[in-house]
């Protein structure tokens, strides 16, 4: 029994884990673009479009790695699609406040909306292409 709970835990885990991963992995690929070029203020639209879009390409990419869902249980795999990306825009609006507060610059992946279009997208070919 304790094993079955550990395992399920473990398995939600690891699916949250490499989309947090993703995401700093983008964070800190928009921080090195930015850090040449001047930070421009296109469109929120643009912006979340852009998101989406890098969520979804490494999503893919993370199916060659990982083919198969790390979640086996397709209720709990729903539950993580959904809760995951919400988890992943918390975790990105804490690291944009920690850096706010320090008067740090910040991205805009780096706020909890485009977080969780990232993660969303991220999850979304996840549930829908591991085997």
């Amino acid at each position: 029994m304790i094993e079955a709970v550990l395992e399920v835990v473990l398995e939600v885990l690891g699916e949250l884990l490499l989309q947090l991963f993703g995401e700093m992995l983008v964070q800190f690929g928009i921080r090195g673009v930015t850090a040449s070029v001047e930070y421009s203020s296109k469109s929120t639209a643009v912006a979340i479009f852009g998101y989406l879009l890098l969520g979804a390409a490494l999503g893919a990419v993370t199916l060659l790695v990982f083919p198969s869902h790390l979640v086996r249980d397709p209720t709990l795999r729903l539950i993580n699609a959904i809760a995951s990306p919400l988890v992943a825009g918390v975790c990105m609006a804490t690291i944009g406040g920690f850096l706010r507060r320090r008067r740090r610059r910040t991205v805009r992946i780096e706020s909890f909306g485009y977080g969780v279009a990232f993660a969303a997208a991220f999850a979304v070919v996840r549930f829908a292409f591991a085997g």
